[in-house]
């Protein structure tokens, strides 16, 4: 890699990443970052969150270098076993947060459409809590292309635009604020990873619920607009982008392939 991770933490006080946040930004995080554990953290989440972001976690098994962006107070990435875990963000706030909660993280101040990384640096990349969602999708996943390995692969969860309920049946305008940010049709993404030459692996999806597990995977040959939540794994292939990429695995999470660190 180009530096140290830790030499390139804003808040160890050497100066942030030379990258312009982009111009989607999400919203100011730092107000909130104190609270957000609490806020978001409940009992329900939690135990939903452990279902729909299994496939996250499953994509990072066996591997010595992981990359989560997005990482917010590091809940997620503390979850990994890598040797070498690092986490960016584009809210300081935030990271303070994880710096104190999990200080064996790496953390870096940088935005995902430009990763201050060198080429093939991790084994793995997750983004939890749809987080690409304030990124342009195109130059995000060439990024994350970039900076995997060959074989390396991206994990990543994202929410529903539109998610069929008694409360949009009633209100359709209901979260209408916030719906151009999520995806509308999990083949929008599958598009988006074989173009910039990823091979998908698992495509899960899961609508949030009530009443414990708070969370049920919903067979895709039913999802209609039933579902709330999807998850994605896809293999970087090294290989120059393009339409043909195979479709490896298509909900069907038993398989696994065979190469160490996978």
């Amino acid at each position: 890699m180009t530096s140290s991770f830790r030499d390139r933490d804003p808040a160890n006080g050497s100066t942030s990443t030379s990258a312009d946040l982009p111009p989607n930004s999400p919203p100011n995080y730092d107000p909130v970052a104190a609270k957000y554990d609490c806020a978001h953290g409940t009992r329900r989440n939690q135990i939903r969150f452990a279902r729909i972001e299994a496939p996250l976690l499953k994509a990072t098994v066996g591997c010595q270098r992981v990359l989560e962006i997005g990482v917010g107070t590091g809940r997620l990435l503390s979850q990994v076993s890598a040797s070498t875990r690092v986490g960016m963000d584009v809210s300081a706030e935030m990271l303070t947060i994880a710096r104190e909660s999990h200080p064996q993280l790496y953390l870096v101040r940088a935005n995902g459409e430009s990763l201050p990384f060198a080429s093939h640096s991790f084994d793995a990349i997750i983004a939890g809590k749809g987080v690409f969602r304030y990124l342009n999708l195109t130059r995000a996943l060439a990024e994350c292309r970039r900076v995997l390995r060959p074989r390396g692969q991206l994990a990543f969860h994202q929410y529903s635009a539109t998610t069929w309920s008694l409360r949009t049946l009633i209100n359709p305008r209901a979260d209408k604020r916030w719906r151009h940010l999520h995806v509308e049709n999990p083949a929008e993404l599958e598009r988006a990873l074989v173009r910039a030459g990823f091979v998908l692996k698992t495509v899960r999806l899961f609508r949030s619920i009530r009443f414990y597990p708070y969370a049920i995977e919903i067979p895709r040959r039913f999802a209609g607009r039933w579902w709330s939540h999807i998850s994605i794994v896809a293999i970087n292939t090294h290989r120059s982008p393009n339409r043909s990429s195979r479709y490896i695995e298509h909900q069907n999470p038993e398989q696994q392939p065979t190469e160490s660190g996978q």
